[in-house]
C-alpha cells in the first residue's frame, strides 16, 4: 500500500511538474508584480478613471432608452471601459513582451510533452542554486536535454545565426553546463543536450523555414512546430543511454531538490495572486458570507428564535474552527461576518421594537 501511495505521489508530482501551470511561473509572477507595483503607485489615478468610467455607464444607461438596448449599452460601454484600463495597464507597465515570453515556454512545454509517453520526465522551471532558473528539463533514455524558450515579435535569423540567438545559445550552454556538474547528475554518468526553442510571432515557423532543426555547434537550434517534431522523432530513435531505474532515481532527486526550492522561493518571495484567483476568491467570499446569512435569517423568519440561536452557535463555532487552516480562512471570515452581521441586526431590530 505505501509503494502505491508513492507511486500516486510521484505520479501527481510528475504531472505538475510537466504542466502549463509551471511553464513561465517566473515571468508571469514577475508581470503581476510589476502591475501591482504600478497599481500602488498609482491607485489614485486609476480609481479616478474607475470613477470616470462608471459616470459614463451610468449616463449611458440614464440616456439609452429601456429594454433590451440599454442593456446591450450598458455592457458593451462597462465591458470596454474595463478592457481599456487592462490593456492601458499592461502597455504602460511594459508586461506585454513578459507575458509572450511566459506564453512562449508554455509552447516549448507542449512540444515536450508528448516524449513523456516515451519514458521521459519534463520539469518545467527547474531551479537549480542562485544562478537563474532552467526552463525546461528533460530526463530520459537518451540522457538530459536542458531547454531554454525565446520569444521575439521580429523574428529570428539563424544562418548566419544574429547576435542575441548567440547569446540565447551560450545562455543554454552555461545551463546545460551546470546541470553536468551537478552531483546526481555527475554521478550518473549521463550527456546533457543544450537545444534552444525560438518562436515568433506566430506559433509556428515562418514559410521558408525548413522542417529540421539546426545543430549549431553544441546546440540544437528549434524554430517552429514542425522543427519540434523532427527533433522529438530523433530524441525518441537516439541511442539508449540510461536505464529505466537511473531515470527514476535521478526523478525522485530533482522531486525532493524542487519540493525544498519551490519552499524557499515561497517564502523569499511571495508571488501575487492572478485577477483569476482573486475574482474566484471574492466570488467565493461573498457566497460564503450569504450562505451564513441565509443560516440564521431563515430559523427566524419562522420565528424559531431558539433554534436561530442554537444554529448561530453551531455556525459560529464552525467559522472559529475553519480559521485555523489557512486555505479557508478567508471563507470562514466572510462566513462569520454573515452570521455576525444577521445576529447582531437581529438584536438591534429586537431592542427597538
Amino acid at each position: 500500500m505505501t509503494d502505491r501511495i508513492r507511486g500516486y505521489r510521484a505520479w501527481i508530482d510528475d504531472r505538475r511538474l510537466a504542466g502549463d501551470n509551471r511553464a513561465g511561473s517566473w515571468a508571469r509572477a514577475e508581470a503581476r508584480r510589476r502591475q501591482l507595483r504600478f497599481v500602488r503607485d498609482s491607485w489614485r489615478w486609476l480609481a479616478a478613471a474607475v470613477v470616470a468610467a462608471t459616470a459614463f455607464t451610468a449616463g449611458v444607461a440614464w440616456l439609452a432608452p429601456a429594454g433590451f438596448w440599454r442593456g446591450l449599452a450598458v455592457g458593451g460601454v462597462g465591458t470596454s471601459a474595463i478592457a481599456t484600463l487592462f490593456v492601458l495597464l499592461i502597455e504602460v507597465t511594459g508586461t506585454a513582451a513578459v507575458s509572450m515570453g511566459s506564453t512562449a515556454e508554455q509552447w516549448t512545454a507542449s512540444e515536450l510533452r508528448p516524449l513523456r509517453k516515451q519514458g521521459w520526465v519534463l520539469i518545467n522551471r527547474f531551479l537549480l542554486d542562485r544562478g537563474g532558473d532552467i526552463d525546461h528539463l528533460l530526463i530520459g533514455p537518451a540522457g538530459i536535454v536542458v531547454a531554454e524558450t525565446k520569444w521575439r515579435s521580429s523574428g529570428w535569423t539563424l544562418r548566419p545565426p544574429a547576435p542575441e540567438v548567440r547569446e540565447a545559445m551560450q545562455r543554454v550552454s552555461r545551463s546545460a553546463h551546470r546541470i553536468g556538474n551537478w552531483d546526481p547528475v555527475k554521478k550518473a554518468g549521463c550527456p546533457v543536450q543544450p537545444v534552444l526553442f525560438l518562436w515568433g510571432r506566430r506559433a509556428d515557423e515562418p514559410a521558408e523555414a525548413t522542417r529540421e532543426y539546426l545543430d549549431i555547434g553544441p546546440v540544437a537550434v528549434i524554430r517552429g512546430t514542425r522543427a519540434a517534431a523532427h527533433w522529438r522523432e530523433r530524441a525518441v530513435r537516439a541511442d539508449r543511454m540510461l536505464a529505466d531505474p537511473v531515470v527514476a532515481a535521478l526523478a525522485r532527486e530533482i522531486r525532493e531538490h524542487l519540493r525544498k526550492r519551490d519552499e524557499h522561493e515561497a517564502a523569499r518571495q511571495t508571488v501575487p495572486p492572478t485577477f483569476e484567483r482573486l475574482y474566484w476568491t471574492a466570488s467565493g467570499c461573498c457566497v460564503a458570507g450569504v450562505t451564513g446569512m441565509m443560516a440564521i435569517l431563515e430559523p427566524l423568519s419562522h420565528r424559531l428564535d431558539a433554534i436561530a440561536v442554537l444554529v448561530a452557535a453551531i455556525a459560529v463555532a464552525l467559522g472559529i474552527y475553519l480559521r485555523r487552516f489557512r486555505a479557508v480562512k478567508l471563507f470562514a471570515d466572510a462566513w462569520l461576518a454573515g452570521v455576525v452581521g444577521v445576529g447582531v441586526l437581529a438584536l438591534v431590530l429586537v431592542a427597538v421594537v
